[in-house]
Parts: C-alpha cells; sequence; structure tokens
C-alpha cells in the first residue's frame, strides 16, 4: 500500500511536496482492511511525510508492531522510503518519529529479548 499501484502514492507524495514544501496531506494511509492480513486492518497505518527545517521529516504510525523482529527491518525500509522521497524533493533526510498504539515482543522471543537486555546492563555498568 505504501507504493501504491504503479508508485502511484509515492508520486503523490513527491507531486503534493513539490507543489508545497509545507503541506500538511502528504500522507499514506493504509487501507482499512487486507486479505494478506487475515482481514485485520495493517500493523502499519499511515505515513506522513513534512519539509520542515529544511528536510523531509518521516512520520510512522503503526497499529500494531512486533518491536523485537519486526521494528528494525521496517525501521530501514521505511528510511529508505524517506530517502527515495528527499531526494526526488531534493532536500536532506530528516528526523524520523515512530507511534505504536500496542508494542509487542511475542513469546518464542522474550527468551532472547531478556538475554539481549541483561547484555547491555552489565555493559552499561
Amino acid at each position: 500500500f505504501i507504493y501504491g499501484p504503479d508508485g502511484s502514492n509515492l508520486e503523490s507524495i513527491v507531486s503534493r511536496l513539490l507543489a508545497d514544501p509545507l503541506s500538511k496531506s502528504a500522507t499514506i494511509n493504509a487501507p482499512n482492511t487486507s486479505a494478506a492480513n487475515c482481514g485485520k486492518p495493517p500493523c502499519l497505518t499511515a505515513v506522513d511525510f513534512m519539509v520542515r527545517d529544511d528536510a523531509l521529516l518521516m512520520t510512522a504510525m503503526y497499529r500494531s508492531q512486533n518491536v523485537f523482529t519486526k521494528q528494525p527491518g521496517n525501521v530501514l525500509a521505511l528510511r529508505d522510503l524517506q530517502g527515495v522521497i528527499a531526494d526526488r524533493v531534493e532536500v536532506p533526510v530528516g528526523k524520523v518519529n515512530l507511534f505504536v498504539a500496542s508494542a509487542h515482543i511475542y513469546e518464542p522471543d522474550w527468551k532472547t529479548a531478556e538475554e539481549i537486555l541483561a547484555k547491555n546492563q552489565r555493559h552499561a555498568q
């Protein structure tokens, strides 16, 4: 849904920001339900772009996210998208804001997450 059919969503974002760099409507919204997601709304619900302080600010809003196994890859993919749009709008990449309504770690990953936290605590001391 982010790129849209034939890249139309991406083109819409670029066009809006080129026409008005201060636009507050350069937003890609997820469809409400998806057959690929068992009829539930997608986890990533919207991605918003704004040119502020001469850089491209991106805000991603999640309904739900597995912050242990999914967030790192999601952030890298979103940052790549931000870079593509920034290049097209000819501004530098700016900050990324992430909002997650339901952040979670699934039970099978809990032990590994605890081990990582314990290692980090030892290194911080």
